[in-house]
């Protein structure tokens, strides 16, 4: 086994062995933990950057936040299948190949794009479902429902089970790895990110809001969409739905 594998097998550990204790109460965190902090050279001469420069998408991108609250609602397949679309779907042909929304170590894109949805809708059955970008379609891996107790098994955060779902990507290592080595790890997380940030983007078109976070259960939520977790595992998690007004 290769290092980077060892890395992400022991990073899927949730358990306290596996990481820093969390409190769950915010007024018992240390404060290096309630503030973000950021480097400044005092000696060096400031310029300042004028105030409201910008588009209308400048102003969205400034807008960005995540949403942690949302009403127990189901979500409709042109919603979600808009979203992946912009997301991560395919833009047109470039040098012959296809290129999709995000940004990809060699064009090889790695990330594989998966969707479990709670609750059922008028055109979208509660479920799990896999994005194909070359088809654009969502092709489904299980019709299925979802309980309280089962979403509570999968993520950490008890306010996930309010939402409509949770996009899942995995990562097909092998794609990057066979071009650049271990470092062909690193692109296909970055590519994760570029990913998710294209979802925050794209959800409020869609009257969505969305949270990315870290707390997934990777083994029980491989299980769920059917990856062995080495080969294809997942990297990140966001969490959709209908904001709550």
């Amino acid at each position: 086994m290769n290092f980077w594998q060892l890395f992400h097998r022991a990073s899927k550990d949730l358990s306290d062995a596996g990481r820093v204790h969390i409190p769950k109460r915010f007024d018992e965190w240390p404060d290096a933990w309630k503030r973000a902090e950021y480097k400044v050279y005092p000696r060096s001469t400031h310029v300042p950057i004028p105030k409201g420069v910008g588009t209308d998408f400048i102003q969205r991108l400034l807008a960005r936040r995540s949403v942690h609250s949302f009403e127990p609602s189901g979500i409709s397949l042109g919603a979600l299948g808009g979203m992946f679309r912009a997301a991560c779907g395919e833009t047109g042909m470039v040098e012959g190949r296809a290129a999709r929304a995000q940004p990809s170590g060699g064009g090889l894109y790695p990330i594989e794009m998966y969707a479990l949805v709670f609750r059922s809708s008028d055109d979208l059955s509660a479920g799990v479902y896999h994005y194909a970008p070359g088809l654009d379609v969502l092709e489904i891996i299980q019709v299925r429902d979802f309980s309280e107790e089962e979403i509570d098994k999968l993520f950490v955060y008890p306010w996930i089970k309010n939402a409509s779902g949770v996009v899942i990507m995995t990562a097909v290592f092998q794609r990057t790895m066979q071009k650049y080595g271990h470092r062909g790890y690193r692109f296909a997380l970055l590519e994760a990110g570029h990913i998710g940030q294209n979802i925050y983007l794209a959800a409020p078109e869609f009257g969505l809001g969305c949270c990315a976070m870290g707390g997934t259960r990777d083994e029980i939520v491989e299980v769920l969409i059917g990856v062995d977790g080495v080969t294809e595992a997942l990297v990140h998690g966001v969490v959709i739905g209908i904001p709550k007004r």
